[in-house]
């Protein structure tokens, strides 16, 4: 009979470990989206090779916004565009890229983050402190035109078989 105790007991045990782990990745997950990303962190990042999404949620075009405009006008290498975060607005062949169950970094004009409210279904996410605009000052690379979404892997020519 004492070994059922003990399995009990133990079984209480793992799952009390179980709830604090959960509960802990909750926490870890709401502290990266309280806590901005730099444009020289981002860089970085960027050119260590590491996966995240780069989501830009600001309209394809933005013709009121003489800074940096709109997504059209001024973006980040390799992110795709999701205007007001929301999926009725994305362009077909945008939407099929985008993974919510992927980290995101979250693009905006000037870094604001209450934008993000509208991202929630985003699992983990960041957003770019000072927004496009950071990292235009800051001189990174940039890209512009209409979006084209990536070649899928194994796509493109050339090699022998």
């Amino acid at each position: 009979m004492g070994g059922w105790i003990e399995r009990g007991v133990f079984l209480a045990a793992i799952a009390g470990l179980t709830l604090m782990l959960v509960s802990e990745g909750r926490t870890q997950v709401q502290l990266e989206r309280d806590i901005p990303i730099t444009a020289k962190a981002l860089y970085d990042r960027m050119a260590k090779g590491e996966t995240f999404q780069l989501i830009d949620i600001r309209p394809l075009v933005d013709d009121e916004d003489e800074d940096v405009g709109g997504f059209e006008n001024l973006r980040l290498p390799k992110s795709t565009p999701m205007p007001g975060c929301s999926a009725g607005n994305t362009p077909n062949d945008a939407l099929a890229q985008i993974k919510f169950d992927q980290p995101a970094i979250i693009i905006t004009a000037k870094g604001n983050p209450q934008e993000l409210a509208k991202c929630g279904a985003f699992k983990r996410m960041r957003f770019l402190q000072g927004g496009v605009t950071a990292w235009s000052e800051a001189g990174y690379p940039e890209d512009e035109g209409e979006y084209t979404p990536p070649k899928p892997a194994g796509a493109g020519g050339g090699g022998c078989l």
